[in-house]
């Protein structure tokens, strides 16, 4: 008797399609969710207020101090395309920097957001590579004599709890006393917001109501709720309209997406 198989094997095909399709799914649903966190910390740089903040907030207060934050100005278009390419979603802004003879020098600020939910240790060896695109296009112009300073930040939103260990570009290498003296070290500035709490973040509303939102991002409790009721109770009747309110819309609407929580969708009305 011959056993007819097609139907079985149709349906092995079918499994098979469903779980590639799954994981299809699973890769662009995390794709979705690692472009929603660059896009909301782009937009939040991209005014110059929270710029201000954000650097005030997280850069050592002996190098802020030397900061004229008068003169902070976001990196020419020419400039960012050059350095960043396609990857517009990091942040590259340049301030006047004061030393103590008074000499005025350009520093540039290069910011991004590290969104992976464990420590991914080739993201500071990552930095070397903008750092020195940067430098490279300044050593093309004309009129080059001395590099400029960079200050990089390391936004990180993620689950683990163990960044520490990995501050440093030295980090990515097996530790040698003889053979570290040969690589190129820096220490880039790492804000781990599992560490930050709501009074460790000043500057204007949105901006802090933002920055809580990518540090619960990954966490879904009360504590949000609670954070951003304490940053809205002064907040007067007359600011949540106009700009304001278009603002935090887009701030819950990016809550929602990576919380998926109903409550966010009513939370602004309750505030």
């Amino acid at each position: 008797m011959k056993i007819d198989t097609d139907g079985d094997n149709m349906m092995n095909k079918n499994d098979k399609n469903n779980e590639n399709d799954k994981n299809s799914e699973n890769k662009n649903d995390k794709r979705k969710r690692g472009n929603i966190h660059d896009q909301v910390f782009k937009s939040i740089m991209d005014i110059k207020t929270n710029a201000e903040a954000f650097i005030r907030n997280f850069i050592p207060e002996d190098v802020v101090s030397h900061m004229d934050f008068s003169t902070l100005r976001k990196a020419s278009g020419e400039l960012i395309d050059s350095f960043l390419g396609n990857s517009q979603i990091d942040v590259l802004y340049q301030v006047d920097y004061v030393t103590d003879d008074g000499e005025r020098r350009n520093v540039f600020v290069y910011a991004m957001i590290e969104h992976k939910s464990y420590i991914d240790l080739w993201m500071v060896a990552q930095i070397l590579f903008y750092l020195v695109k940067l430098w490279e296009d300044e050593h093309s112009k004309k009129g080059f004599t001395k590099l400029t300073h960079i200050i990089p930040i390391i936004l990180y939103h993620g689950k683990d709890k163990i960044l520490d260990k990995h501050r440093n570009f030295k980090s990515v290498f097996r530790d040698d006393p003889l053979l570290n003296r040969y690589l190129p070290n820096f220490e880039p500035v790492i804000v781990n917001m599992n560490d930050k709490s709501v009074h460790d973040i000043n500057g204007p509303v949105e901006y802090v109501i933002s920055m809580l939102t990518i540090k619960y991002s990954h966490k879904h409790t009360d504590d949000y709720y609670a954070d951003v009721k304490y940053v809205l109770k002064d907040v007067s009747i007359s600011r949540k309209k106009g700009p304001f309110f278009s603002q935090m819309r887009t701030i819950l609407f990016y809550a929602y997406e990576v919380r998926k929580d109903n409550d966010v969708m009513v939370f602004y009305v309750i505030a």
